[in-house]
């Protein structure tokens, strides 16, 4: 199987859990004129995942090549994953690197883990404790709409805190 290829930018679907776009503008306007005036500088990772050619790494590229209306982009193809593999990988990138906040890492591991043995998957395959990766699981059972509705003491923000 040949990693390095091109890909009709049809053919990729990027990651539902991406660094938000809009978040960045200037740097996007900045890789538009990169590859504008350079070409593709970076190989778009991406893996087969249930038949669909998923972005690991890379959606940031692939929305700048989408934006100047390339219909075909350089990738490298890590082949046929599965769907815990793929957002175990996810997760990895996505906590070391602080790219998305840490619901959406939760909601990543939520969505592949059923039981304290895929937890541990997780964990082996991405480096991060287990302890950490239960953590993210339990993030999504709080009551974060009642906790928004909680009293709060101006004295517990520590405002009026000399420094």
């Amino acid at each position: 199987m040949e990693r390095i290829k091109l890909v009709k930018m049809a053919e990729i679907t990027p990651s539902e859990y991406s660094v938000k776009v809009n978040a960045e503008k200037f740097i996007q306007m900045k890789i538009d004129n990169f590859i504008s005036r350079h070409g593709q500088f970076q190989n778009i990772l991406i893996a087969n995942v249930n038949g669909v050619n998923k972005i690991l790494d890379g959606n940031q590229i692939y929305e700048s090549l989408k934006r100047l209306d390339k219909e075909e982009c350089m990738c490298y193809d890590l082949g046929v994953m599965e769907n815990k593999e793929y957002y175990s990988y996810r997760i990895f990138l996505n906590h070391n690197t602080n790219r998305l906040n840490y619901i959406e890492i939760a909601e990543m591991v939520n969505l592949v883990s059923n039981n304290e043995n895929d937890l541990q998957y997780i964990s082996n395959i991405t480096g991060i404790s287990f302890v950490d990766i239960k953590r993210y699981k339990e993030l999504l059972q709080f009551d974060w709409e009642a906790f928004a509705k909680l009293p709060i003491n101006e004295s517990q923000l520590g405002l009026f805190d000399e420094f």
